[in-house]
C-alpha cells in the first residue's frame, strides 16, 4: 500500500524488456535505462533518499497490468546507479512471475509489486489529485501529494480510463519530467 502523503510518479509502458545477460553486461533495452534514470532522479538526486517520492513502473499486459514500485519510504539496500537499479528491476520482474491477477507483494528490499487491472490501480489512488503529462501545458496547480503519470505507450491513451485529471507540461523524457516536478514543487 501507498502512502498517501507522497510525491507519486508512474511511467506508464508498453514493456519491460529485462534479462540477466542486459543487465550484467550493462547493455540493457532503452526502456530498462529510462526506468532505472526515473528511479535514480525521482529518489536520488537530491543529497539522499527522498522518503516522501514514490516512483512506479506500470507495464500493461494482455489482461491486465504489472506495477513495480519504488517507494522512498520503505527502500532498503538499493543504491543510486543505473546498474544497480537494474539489477533490482530484474528481481522484481523474476518475481511477478508468482504473483496472480489482484495480488500484490513485497520485496525484501521494500520494493512492492502488484499484478491486477486498470480499476485497482486507480483505487490505491483514490481521494489523490492525479495529473498527466500532455504537451503545450503549463506550470501550475500542482500540489505535493498528487499522482504524476507520464505514458509512454503507443496508442493506448491511458487518460481514456481516467476520468478526473489535470494535464501537466511533458517534456521529452519522463526522468526529465519527475526533474521539473520534484524541482517546481519543492519551490512552492
Amino acid at each position: 500500500m501507498i502512502v498517501v502523503s507522497s510525491r507519486h510518479f508512474v511511467i506508464i509502458l508498453d514493456s519491460l524488456p529485462i534479462d540477466r545477460s542486459s543487465v550484467k553486461s550493462g547493455r540493457n533495452s532503452e526502456e530498462t535505462v529510462i526506468v532505472a534514470r526515473c528511479i535514480n532522479v525521482g529518489l536520488f538526486l537530491s543529497n539522499g533518499l527522498r522518503r516522501d517520492v514514490v516512483i512506479d513502473t506500470v507495464v500493461l499486459e494482455k489482461n491486465g497490468l504489472v506495477e513495480i514500485s519504488f517507494q522512498g519510504h520503505k527502500l532498503r539496500r538499493v543504491s543510486p546507479d543505473e546498474r544497480s537499479i537494474a539489477h533490482f528491476l530484474l528481481k522484481a520482474v523474476d518475481s511477478l512471475d508468482s504473483i496472480s491477477q489482484g495480488q500484490s507483494a513485497e520485496m525484501p528490499n521494500g520494493i512492492h509489486l502488484f499484478r491486477g487491472g486498470f480499476e485497482d490501480l486507480l483505487s490505491q489512488w483514490q481521494a489523490r489529485e492525479i495529473f498527466i503529462a500532455k504537451e503545450g501545458t503549463k506550470w501550475e496547480n500542482m500540489v505535493p501529494e498528487g499522482i504524476y503519470i507520464y505514458d509512454m505507450t503507443k496508442g493506448r491513451e491511458i487518460e481514456k480510463q481516467i476520468h478526473d485529471y489535470t494535464e501537466t507540461p511533458r517534456p521529452s523524457h519522463p526522468e526529465r519530467f519527475i526533474l521539473d516536478v520534484n524541482s517546481y514543487i519543492d519551490n512552492l
